[in-house]
């Protein structure tokens, strides 16, 4: 597997995933939900805990992943973002700068 160009192998991960039924203030019947988290637990949410089932995935092998290369990248692709954002906005004002000098330059001939 390939994350942002790095190689990755994957590994077996255990989760448990909590089946609830759930329902939403908004709605007339329940529906299931899955997470991965206990939600009969909170005091926000109206479900009840039907069954737990555990499954394997696979996931990255996050020991294996640069993850200082891949915030600074993150940053960069930003950065150039902004950068063109901004230059957008300067000509944008260069342009009405030029439209104002047109303007005086007109009426003082």
């Amino acid at each position: 597997m390939k994350i942002n160009n790095q190689e990755v192998k994957l590994i077996d991960h255990e989760v448990e995933l909590f089946v609830h039924a759930e329902k939403a203030t908004f709605r007339s019947g329940y529906e299931i939900d899955i997470s991965t988290y206990n939600a009969s637990d909170s005091q926000y949410r109206n479900a009840i805990l039907l069954t737990t089932v555990k499954v394997i995935i696979q996931i990255p092998d996050i020991s294996e992943i640069d993850f200082t290369s891949l915030e600074i990248e993150g940053l960069e692709e930003i950065k150039s973002k902004l950068r063109a954002e901004c230059q957008q906005k300067i000509d944008n004002i260069d342009g009405q700068i030029q439209q104002l000098l047109a303007i005086e330059s007109k009426d003082l001939s």
